[in-house]
This record gives structure tokens, sequence and C-alpha cells, in this order.
């Protein structure tokens, strides 16, 4: 398992790393104004791709070996269909009910969709790469789309939209060619009867995949209605730099747990004790990095990204605190469909978008951002708590059916 982890937190680093050495070029060829339309553009694809497969891709992880090639292929080709069919939805529910959008180009609209369509692929090819625990092909294609939008932000294009466009379609082109050279893709979806053994995991967690991505998305795009596109750009930006190395942490372990977490569910093993040993340690590095921040990320912000965004260590705890409470906790959320527990994370997810869109339309045009992001702080304190309590008593449940079917009780 540490292995593992190394090499999936080489390629997540790394490519953290290029988009950090990148970021004093970036900020200074781009206005916190373009970087919030660019927050705002990927906050919506991001939510369009994590249910582009319909989460099949997550079946992947507890899938039976001879089924795992069909279900990579059904749910790769997937985006294709459910990405259009879903962006088509949306500009029709804007034309019977005018409402406005937070992207307000037709150029703009095409490229998040066309966005989405390639990072869902990117998704399950990463799952079925983590299923396989083939991580060096997964960290490559992390540098690749890292390195991709780089490259385009600073000599191709002048958009860090069209840059991010690129560096997905780079990526799953990558893949593909892998994929394609292996044998293990075709155009068809394998057989019917082997995609319905699983098409339960697919109807309970595409719904909660959906609230949970448009959750965390609703920050960012409620900043930019509410306080403007400049207002997204330095919250985004300045939180993207100062919890990069939490946000790799949490990638780099919820594949590993995911692995090594399935195994252990698969030979009678326990879930909780795994999940207790790497808790322990990301909560404890959380802390100390926290820490760190605090005394030193005022200089960390200027010297990365000039003078003309924001530097105050009070909007830089409030723009870090909400991803330590989650990049703790949420790498371990693979517990509820390992278990075979989804209804119960699901209850969460419902209770935490409630309350998420409940606090963002209290919010409008009655509180500045810095409050704002303080409710928004003690919000996510509140429920990501709640979470892990589920997620311990989850799989406490599971590790006593276990001993019980063990002792032959």
């Amino acid at each position: 398992m540490r292995r593992d982890f190394v090499t999936s937190a080489f390629g997540v680093g790394a490519g953290q790393f290029i988009l950090f050495a990148a970021t004093p070029l970036l900020t200074r060829a781009y206005s916190p104004q373009e970087f919030g339309i660019y927050a705002v553009s990927f906050a919506i694809a991001g939510v369009f791709a994590t249910i582009a497969a319909l989460r099949f891709d997550l079946a992947l992880s507890s899938a039976s070996s001879p089924d795992v090639r069909a279900l990579l292929n059904f749910a790769l080709w997937l985006p294709l269909v459910t990405v259009p069919a879903l962006s088509l939805v949306l500009l029709g529910l804007q034309q019977i009910f005018t409402f406005a959008m937070p992207l307000d180009t037709f150029e703009l609209i095409i490229a998040t969709a066309a966005t989405s369509i390639f990072q869902g692929m990117v998704l399950v090819t990463w799952a079925y790469c983590t299923r396989l625990g083939r991580f060096r092909t997964s960290a490559a294609l992390r540098i690749l789309q890292s390195a991709s939008f780089v490259a385009a932000a600073l000599f191709l294009f002048n958009s860090l939209v069209y840059s991010m466009l690129l560096s997905w379609g780079v990526t799953i082109l990558a893949m593909l060619a892998i994929l394609l050279r292996e044998k293990s893709l075709s155009f068809h979806g394998g057989s019917l009867a082997q995609i319905k053994r699983y098409r339960q995991i697919s109807v309970v967690s595409t719904p909660v995949t959906l609230l949970d991505s448009l959750t965390l998305a609703m920050p960012v795009i409620f900043i930019g209605i509410a306080f403007g596109d400049q207002s997204a750009g330095q919250y985004s930006q300045v939180q993207r730099l100062i919890t990069a190395p939490l946000m790799l942490l949490a990638m780099s372990i919820s594949p590993i747990f995911l692995k090594h977490g399935g195994e252990a569910f698969r030979s009678g093993k326990s879930i909780l004790s795994i999940a207790k040993k790497i808790f322990i340690a990301i909560a404890l590095l959380a802390l100390l990095y926290s820490i760190v921040v605090y005394f030193t990320g005022e200089k960390i912000i200027y010297l990365f990204m000039g003078d003309i965004w924001r530097t105050e260590t009070q909007f830089i705890i409030l723009c870090l605190l909400p991803i330590v409470f989650r990049s703790c906790i949420s790498p371990f959320s693979g517990i509820f469909p390992l278990v075979g527990r989804i209804f119960i994370g699901s209850s969460w997810q419902i209770v935490y978008f409630t309350s998420t869109v409940s606090i963002i339309l209290w919010s409008y045009n009655r509180l500045e951002i810095n409050e704002f992001l303080l409710l928004f702080l003690l919000h996510e304190f509140l429920l990501y708590s709640l979470y892990l309590a589920f997620m311990v008593v989850v799989a406490r449940g599971a590790d006593n059916e276990k001993e019980r079917q063990g002792s032959g009780l």
C-alpha cells in the first residue's frame, strides 16, 4: 500500500507542482476577473464530468474481474451521450424560466460542455487504472493534464477556459491510445447482462454524486454571481494555491483507500482499522500545514501571485479551513459503496446539499464576502463532522458483520 501511495502521490504531486510553479506566470498573464470566469467554468465542468458516466466508473472498484472490461467500455462512451443531453436540458430550462446563466456566451458554454465530456472520460480511465493498480499510468496522465493546461495558457491561447479544454482533450487521447494498444477498448459496451448487474450503483450513486459535486461547485458560482468575477477569481485562485498540498494528499489517498479498502472488505478484514490509520496521519499533517499557512500565508500569496491579489491572513484562513475538513474526511467516502450502504451516504449528501443551498440563499444581498466565507467555514465543519460519524458507524457495522460471519453466528 505504501508503494501505491507514493506512486499516486507522485503523479498528483507532480501535476500540482507544475501548476504551482506556473502560478507566478499565470497570475501575471491573467487578471482575477479572467480567473473568476475560469473558476466558474471549471466548477460547472466538474459537476457534469462527475456524473457523465452515470457512476458506472464507481462500480469498477467492486466489480468482479470478468465484468471490468465491459464496464470500462460502457462507462467510457457514456459522457458522449449524457453531457450533451444534460446541456440541452439546462439550456431548455433557462429558456423556459429565463434565469441568468453563470457563463454568458455561447462559446464558453460549448467549451465547458466539451471539457465535461473529456474530463468525464478521463475519470473513467482513472477508475480503471485504480482497479488494476496501475498507478503509474494514472500518475502520468495527471502530469500530462497539468502540463498541457499550463503550456496552452501561456503559449497557445489567451483563455484559461480553452486551455482547460485542450488539456483534458490531450489527456483522454493519450489514454485512449494506451487502451487501443492493449486491445482493452472496443466500440460496444459489453453484454447487457454484465452492465445490468451494476445498475443499482448507478441509480443510487448518480443523484448522490450530482448533489455532492453541485454542492462543492455552488460557493464559487455564488461568489461570482453575488460579488463578481473578480471576487470569484480571488477566492478560487488563492484557495487553489494555498490548499494544493492538502488536495494532493486527499487525491492521492482516495484511490489507495478504494483499492486496499476494497481488498480488505472482500477478504473479510477490517475496513475501519485501515481508515483509522490513514485518517490520523492525514489529520496530523493537515494540522501542521494549517499552522504553517497561518504564519507564512501572506508572504506566499504575495510572492507567487503579485500585489493585485488578496493576501490578508483572515481571507487566507477562511479559504483554507473548509478544504482542511474536506481533505481529511472525503477520501473515505468510498466506504459507503464498498460495504453496500450507499443510502446512508446519500442521506448525508441530501442534508449537505440542502444546508449549502440554504446558507447561500440566505447570504445573498445580506453578507459581505468575508462574512459569507466565515458562515461557510462553520457549515463545513459541522457537516463534515457528521459525515465522519456516518462513516465510522457504517465501517464498524461492516466489520462486525464480517466477524459474525467468520465465527459462524
